[in-house]
């Protein structure tokens, strides 16, 4: 009866002092990283949209700077009605 879980345990022992054999996953690694980095081709519209946001901020900007937004205070015009309390 004690045979098999001798056997069991003589074998467990001879487990315990292998080596473990080393295990290389580096290729099976590399091309899961190679597919998902691989530019899909449905990015299109993403560029569009990143176009079309540069596009409207540019457009932005060149009003602003039209209207002279940079170059005037917009504090100074807000208390330039108010009169001043001391000369």
């Amino acid at each position: 009866m004690n045979d098999p879980l001798d056997h069991f345990e003589r074998l467990a022992d001879q487990a315990r002092n292998e080596p473990i054999p080393p295990i290389d996953i580096s290729a099976r690694v590399m091309e899961t990283v190679r597919r998902r980095a691989a530019p899909l081709s449905t990015d299109w519209p993403m560029w569009i949209a990143a176009g079309l946001s540069v596009a409207a901020a540019v457009v932005v900007m060149l009003i602003a700077l039209r209207s002279g937004a940079f170059t005037s205070d917009p504090f100074v015009e807000l208390v330039s009605h108010l009169p001043p309390v001391m000369p």
